[in-house]
C-alpha cells in the first residue's frame, strides 16, 4: 500500500511539474506603464528553409490588431541560440513588437507579433536552436494588451524585411504534448490502481 502511494505521489508530482512547463513563451508584468518580462520557457527548435539574416522570431496571430504597431525595449538583453547543435552563440535583443504588418507582398500580418534581434545568419537546411530564457523589458503606453499573455502558438524565423526564413513551428512542441500525456495518463493508472487498493 505505501509502494502504492508512493507511485500515486510521484506521477501526480510529475504531471504537475511538465504543466508548469508546457509554455513557451510569456509576456508579463506592466508593460504598458513600468515595464515587464519576456520570457522563453523552453528552447523552440526550427528548420530554416531559405538562407538570409534571421532578425525576428514571430509569433503569428499573437493579438488582435488594434493597428497600434507599438514596441518596447529589452534592457541590455542577449538572445542565446546555436545553429545545427554547434557552440551556443548569442546576439542583441533590441525589442518585442505587439503587432505590426509589412507591406502585404511580406509574410507578416497585423495579427503578428515579434522579437527583433541583430542578425542571424542561416542557411537552407539549419537546425536553428534559439535558447530558453527570460528578459526584461522597459513600458509602454498603447502597447497592445493582449500581447500579455501565455502564447501557444506558431512561431517562425523571419528577416528584417518581413520574408520567412523558415515554416511554422508550433510551441508548445509537440514533443512536450506528448510529453503531458505521457505523465497524464500514467498518473490516471495509479490513481485507479490506488482507488482499487
Amino acid at each position: 500500500m505505501i509502494a502504492t502511494n508512493t507511485l500515486f505521489v510521484a506521477g501526480i508530482a510529475a504531471f504537475l511539474s511538465l504543466s508548469a512547463a508546457r509554455a513557451a513563451i510569456v509576456l508579463s508584468g506592466d508593460v504598458l506603464t513600468t515595464g515587464g518580462t519576456f520570457e522563453i520557457t523552453q528552447d523552440i527548435t526550427i528548420t530554416v528553409t531559405t538562407t538570409g539574416n534571421g532578425k525576428t522570431l514571430v509569433f503569428k496571430d499573437w493579438v488582435t490588431s488594434d493597428d497600434s504597431a507599438h514596441a518596447v525595449d529589452f534592457t541590455e538583453a542577449s538572445l542565446n541560440y546555436q545553429i545545427n547543435g554547434g557552440s551556443v552563440q548569442s546576439t542583441t535583443l533590441d525589442l518585442v513588437a505587439d503587432n505590426f504588418a509589412f507591406p502585404a507582398t511580406n509574410d507578416i500580418g497585423p495579427n503578428d507579433g515579434y522579437i527583433y534581434f541583430n542578425d542571424i545568419a542561416v542557411t537552407a537546411g539549419d537546425i536553428l536552436t534559439v535558447k530558453s530564457g527570460s528578459w526584461a523589458t522597459s513600458g509602454k503606453a498603447g502597447f497592445n494588451p493582449e500581447a500579455i499573455q501565455t502564447y501557444t502558438g506558431e512561431v517562425f524565423l523571419m528577416t528584417g524585411n518581413g520574408e520567412a526564413l523558415s515554416g511554422g513551428v508550433v510551441v508548445p512542441e509537440p514533443s512536450t504534448w506528448a510529453a503531458l500525456c505521457g505523465a497524464g495518463m500514467l498518473g490516471l493508472a495509479l490513481w485507479r490502481r490506488h482507488k482499487a487498493a
